[in-house]
């Protein structure tokens, strides 16, 4: 079996109360969490919105208690299909295997320990029209300390089809800002699968692969901002929000991950202009990171050897 040979799964139910063919398909790649993955399905089984599936593909998770979760909420609602892959995947190909499976005309993923406001679903599928490939919702990060009081939306990407000046804002803009939210925007399945289709996605582990596949869709559809339908989502660690500062323009990609994700963006394009942008952008963010950023953090590291540390007295 090749390293990105597609391996089925050793259990799949597919309830028969379920329409063949659903509105949507909510696609949750899993691994371990699972009080973050009770607290997801509980969020999305309590949507108001009510026709879709649920996809759990659980990606050979050790711990038991992950089994006991999915079982029960297989049982309790017939939209819930589960999914236990006999060996891993990787994170990007079991994302790639729920949209794979997806039935439905549109497509949400949701990480095993996010929640969604109960309106979500009726805000989006609302909020659709002719040639709009996206809705994304607001998000609003939480930990185990709290809940931020900022509200992260993606109104400054919206377009009513495909819109160069769009997709150039997005691969310029440094990923510091947020813009990798739209990978968890409702989606058409089609639109979707073209778009991850023409970046491989799924077969790669780069750098913002989640940035990757969300400009090729704004590159081949419009995009709508809903910020009043909310996804909380998970942030781990102590900070609720990535934002810094200052010097903002240079949080970007890694060095070591470049030229990976500029193959990636160019991948995105769909036409020879916005392949032009994607090359004329990532060389002027690589010249900004080499001129400006690339000394800031040795040069702090040697400040900090040099200057005595900062007086503790009150």
């Amino acid at each position: 079996m090749g390293p990105h040979e597609k391996r089925r799964p050793e259990h799949l139910t597919v309830p028969h109360e379920v329409r063949e063919r659903p509105a949507v398909t909510i696609g949750i790649p899993n691994y371990g969490r699972p009080d973050g993955l009770r607290r997801c399905l509980e969020s999305l089984s309590a949507q108001t919105f009510r026709d879709f599936e649920i996809i759990v593909s659980d990606d050979a998770s050790p711990d038991p208690a992950v089994s006991l979760v999915i079982e029960e909420f297989a049982r309790r609602d017939p939209r819930v299909r589960a999914v236990v892959h006999p060996a891993n995947l990787g994170m990007f190909r079991n994302f790639r295997f729920v949209l794979d499976e997806a039935r439905g005309e549109f497509f949400l993923w949701s990480s095993n320990d996010d929640h969604w406001a109960p309106d979500f679903l009726e805000r989006t599928m609302a909020a659709v029209r002719p040639g709009i490939g996206a809705v994304s919702g607001g998000v609003i990060h939480f930990n185990d300390q709290g809940v931020s009081g900022r509200r992260f939306d993606l109104s400054r990407f919206a377009c009513e089809g495909p819109d160069a000046g769009v997709f150039e804002a997005f691969v310029e803009e440094p990923e510091i800002l947020g813009k990798s939210h739209l990978l968890y925007a409702l989606f058409r399945t089609r639109t979707l699968r073209e778009a991850a289709d023409a970046v491989s996605f799924g077969a790669h582990d780069r750098w913002s692969e989640d940035v990757i596949v969300s400009a090729a869709v704004l590159a081949r559809s419009g995009h709508v901002a809903c910020p009043e339908a909310l996804l909380y989502k998970h942030r781990r660690g102590r900070k609720l929000d990535f934002l810094p500062g200052r010097f903002v323009a240079d949080a970007g990609f890694p060095f070591r991950g470049y030229a990976d994700y500029r193959s990636g963006l160019l991948a995105a394009a769909a036409d020879e202009a916005g392949r032009s942008a994607v090359e004329r952008i990532m060389l002027r963010r690589l010249i900004f990171k080499l001129a400006v950023s690339s000394w800031r953090k040795p040069l702090a590291r040697l400040l900090g050897k040099l200057l005595p540390p900062r007086s503790r007295a009150a």
